[in-house]
């Protein structure tokens, strides 16, 4: 039994590992992930993932569009992400797909006790008709923000207990957005302003990318990393929504599939 509960937590616990986030061996700990081992703990977390439905919970809450904390600078990634999703626009991913933004802080848990077990920043829909799972990094004048390998593998984890949890998110979509998304594996998308991606080294992210290009082939997943450009966001304050600064633009960095 607790070699069971050991696999079935392992995606989350790697994801959480200081390893993946460990910025000066970053490319190293990437080249030597085995995605084969990645696809072992995404099917052993889909089978252990929490369902929110058994217990009259939903995924999609219906969020105001105002942050739930105000001017603190470490969940400025929260506050863009709510910026995002209040602008409506359509991302594009490529040439191939467009993302469109359905909500923020996406919950997973079904109960407290599920540990380890945090929000999703982003969740979207695709041109193509696929769940999106968006992981959203920034940097800030004094971190680079967690890294890219984190990022991957968090929302790696995120997807598998989106996917356990397909049929019931896919109604959800429909009621709530009247669009109609898959009930299959969903896509996953890391994205953020330049300045985010600009804080690492390009052998770094190299191997990130190269390690996404194997998860996508071994899991058969879409994959895109998304870079905003020069954005930034004023915090939302005092029950007002937080702006996006500057432009948004979507150059894709990688695309894995």
């Amino acid at each position: 039994m607790a070699d069971e509960i050991a696999k079935s937590r392992a995606l989350i616990d790697l994801a959480t590992s200081p390893e993946v986030n460990r910025k000066t061996t970053l490319g190293e700990v990437a080249a030597a992930i085995d995605a084969a081992d990645l696809a072992e703990m995404y099917e052993g977390l889909m089978g252990s993932a929490p369902h929110r439905h058994t217990r009259d919970k939903r995924y999609f809450v219906g969020h105001s569009g105002v942050p739930s904390t105000v001017g603190i600078s470490n969940r400025k990634e929260e506050h863009l992400a709510i910026a995002l999703c209040n602008s409506g626009d359509t991302i594009t991913l490529g040439s191939t797909d467009t993302l469109t933004l359905l909500d923020y802080q996406v919950p997973l848990k079904a109960r407290q006790t599920d540990s380890g077990i945090g929000k999703v920043d982003l969740v979207g829909a695709t041109g193509s008709g696929s769940i999106a799972v968006i992981e959203l990094k920034v940097a800030t004048a004094t971190s680079k923000g967690d890294t890219p390998l984190r990022a991957l593998v968090e929302s790696l984890a995120y997807c598998a207990i989106i996917e356990a949890n397909a049929a019931e998110i896919s109604a959800e979509v429909a009621e709530r957005y009247g669009l109609d998304v898959a009930s299959g594996r969903p896509c996953l998308v890391v994205m953020g302003p330049q300045r985010y991606w600009s804080a690492w080294p390009s052998d770094s992210l190299a191997a990130v990318y190269e390690l996404s290009d194997r998860i996508a082939e071994t899991l058969d997943m879409h994959i895109w990393f998304v870079d905003l450009g020069d954005v930034d966001v004023a915090m939302g304050s005092a029950g007002s929504s937080p702006q996006i600064l500057g432009a948004t633009t979507h150059t894709l960095l990688h695309q894995s599939e």
